[in-house]
């Protein structure tokens, strides 16, 4: 869970990566331009695995992160994120290191998103208990605790059983694809609310800069704006909290891609490099070198 936010001001920002992150990242994008495939595990037992396959190719120019636990594809939990942009590209196209970089660094930010979505579930579970004592000292606890169990089951006052205070999203994630300069209204999924009448309170934080073109109405459960044409060609990941007194909150992540005026993000233009991008084709070039 991030820093609390003022009322006010429902958006975050997160801290600038240290120069360490930005080399994490150059060395994740690298090697999904390597290997086309990028793994992490995670749980107790490392039975979570969170996967993104990427096809840097004129006939399939996409990517797909999904999470899967023994080998099994968890597509109810967490949603596969398929991000195809095959039909823009023209047979006149040349497919460049920048845009490749540029495809594979999104593809990457896509990844994480969705390995920390997975981390936040799992820490809603407590871990395996580690046998760092006897079996011996382990049972006398355990008669303890069940004596104690007994005697205030029968001596102490029972409390009055109330609901658990439960907020949660019908998904766990969602895109979403609006065009610049033209206003836009994305209306956020149903939410499970246990008791019915309990209050939310309901934030967006976007994953990077600041957006001010974007405004949350919680009454009507929508995130509207209007994107400026600087924002064509981007993808945000927005992370909406439904939050409630005494209870959980339940996260939402939201992938807003701003379209040209045109509708389809622009391959042929690609942006100015980042020392990101600079760093990982400084990789590449050396992987290049060192091929027989």
């Amino acid at each position: 869970m991030g820093p609390d936010r003022s009322d006010d001001d429902p958006f975050g920002r997160e801290a600038e990566g240290a120069p360490d992150a930005a080399d994490a990242t150059a060395q994740a994008i690298a090697q999904l331009l390597r290997d086309h495939i990028l793994a992490d595990t995670l749980g107790a037992q490392q039975e979570y695995e969170v996967k993104t396959m990427l096809r840097l190719n004129r006939r399939d120019w996409r990517y797909r992160c999904s999470v899967l636990r023994h080998g099994e594809e968890l597509e109810e939990e967490f949603p596969p994120i398929v991000v195809d942009r095959t039909r823009v590209l023209l047979p006149s196209t040349e497919l460049t290191d920048e845009m490749r970089t540029a495809f594979a660094g999104e593809a990457v930010a896509r990844h994480r998103a969705l390995r920390q979505q997975v981390a936040d579930y799992l820490s809603l579970f407590p871990l395996p208990r580690r046998r760092l004592l006897p079996r011996v000292i382990i049972s006398v606890a355990l008669l303890c605790c069940v004596a104690l169990g007994v005697v205030s089951w029968l001596w102490w006052p029972r409390p009055s059983s109330l609901p658990p205070h439960l907020v949660q999203w019908a998904i766990n994630a969602d895109t979403y694809t609006l065009q610049a300069d033209k206003k836009f209204t994305y209306r956020l999924p149903a939410l499970k609310i246990v008791p019915p009448d309990l209050a939310v309170k309901i934030t967006v934080e976007p994953s990077g800069e600041r957006l001010d073109w974007l405004n949350v109405d919680p009454q009507q459960s929508s995130i509207s704006g209007t994107a400026p044409s600087l924002e064509q060609d981007k993808t945000y990941t927005l992370v909406v909290r439904a939050r409630a007194d005494k209870g959980v909150d339940s996260q939402l992540r939201v992938a807003l891609t701003v379209l040209g005026k045109r509708g389809a993000p622009s391959v042929l233009s690609p942006p100015p490099s980042t020392p990101e991008q600079d760093a990982i084709l400084g990789i590449l070039k050396q992987e290049k070198h060192k091929k027989p």
